[in-house]
């Protein structure tokens, strides 16, 4: 949580880092859709960069 009781969410300083934390006493109530909205900045972020999503291979 920050100093002024908010939680961190969204893009960091640095390039590929994301934050979705310090909800507190809220975190169930707030964290889903927190990460909703962290996952579409980092999707459009992959969008302007060019990223490509890493693939997990699944055995068979």
């Amino acid at each position: 949580m920050m100093p002024n009781m908010m939680p961190r969410v969204g893009a960091g300083r640095r390039a590929n880092v994301f934050y979705n934390t310090g909800h507190g006493h809220l975190g169930w109530t707030l964290s889903a859709v927190t990460a909703d909205m962290v996952a579409g900045q980092v999707q459009q972020w992959q969008q302007r960069s060019g990223v490509v999503p890493l693939a997990v291979a699944v055995p068979a």
